[in-house]
């Protein structure tokens, strides 16, 4: 396997922000109501397949060939088809990790100079009131 082989150009619209949401419709005696929900399990899937060193990201027909939707779109792996690459005696792990907003951009008060401050983890509530206080001329919306 190597490196080169992920390297590819990805167009910003592409690169998902959020979770997958659907809509969900649901018939009450007062009509109808809509709901949102998040479907992580329809997050796209890729499958490294480290003997034969190659990468699966689309769903397969029973002849084994890529399948497309009617549009002729390829038809991606989604995370709820993991399942089928499962083995026996096979560990899972879940990894819970969240990223938090932990970059700030500013300008020095005296020099105009613009500054980033990353923060790498969350620190005390007396630790964080102190930092802001230092910081002046906070821009959420960096150039």
């Amino acid at each position: 396997m190597k490196l080169s082989q992920f390297n590819f150009k990805l167009p910003k619209d592409q690169v998902a922000l959020y979770p997958h949401k659907a809509k969900h419709v649901v018939k009450t005696a007062s009509g109808e109501r809509t709901f949102e929900i998040t479907r992580r399990d329809e997050s796209r899937l890729m499958v490294l397949h480290k003997k034969s060193e190659t990468i699966e990201m689309y769903k397969k027909d029973e002849n084994g060939k890529d399948m497309v939707d009617a549009d002729g779109n390829p038809v991606f792996l989604q995370f709820k088809d993991i399942v089928n690459y499962f083995e026996e005696g096979d560990t899972f792990i879940f990894n819970n990790t969240k990223v938090f907003p932990a970059r700030l951009y500013g300008t020095k008060e005296k020099t105009d100079a613009k500054i980033e401050v990353f923060l790498l983890r969350e620190l005390a509530d007396d630790a964080n009131d102190q930092l802001n206080g230092q910081l002046v001329g906070i821009d959420h919306n960096p150039p």
